[in-house]
């Protein structure tokens, strides 16, 4: 069985240009078997579904070379996590890092604004680096129990008050 997350199942790609689709190709998806854990397949799948609902199906498409880029960087390590729980935030981007560099790829990037201003970012890697490891903390913020959250507030505010 094919372990693929695809584009066409997007409602973005039904509203594609059909240039656009021409130029993802007949049979546009995420190869999950990249991933080095069954884990890691399915917290990606998730994603996926996620990031399929704020971009357009070629956008969408265009963020694969970077997938790839994660999906290589892992298959180089020898100490691999399990999960994208597994490593924080700062040793996701370290590791990334690293191995843009082994690359010889860029860390930054320098784009023009409309006004022809330049500036100087982070790679596009990076930034995806910050938006998959962001869904997951929110992720993990949302699910904290309400109740805890209260118990906190309840015990800040008599600390304030004193």
């Amino acid at each position: 069985m094919e372990n693929k997350f695809y584009i066409k199942k997007l409602d973005s790609y039904e509203k594609a240009s059909e240039i656009s689709k021409i130029r993802m190709g007949t049979e546009p998806s995420y190869d999950l078997d990249l991933l080095p854990s069954v884990q890691m397949q399915k917290e990606m799948r998730e994603f996926l579904k996620y990031r399929g609902q704020q971009l357009g199906a070629e956008k969408f498409y265009t963020e694969r070379r970077i997938y790839h880029h994660l999906c290589k960087m892992l298959q180089t390590r020898r100490d691999r996590p399990e999960s994208f729980w597994d490593w924080d935030k700062e040793k996701w981007k370290q590791q990334m890092k690293i191995w843009l560099l082994q690359q010889g790829l860029p860390l930054t990037e320098i784009s023009k604004s409309h006004c022809g201003n330049e500036t100087v970012s982070q790679a596009k890697t990076l930034h995806y680096i910050d938006r998959l490891i962001d869904y997951f903390l929110n992720l993990r913020d949302a699910d904290v129990n309400e109740m805890t959250k209260d118990v906190w507030q309840l015990d800040r505010r008599k600390t304030i008050k004193k």
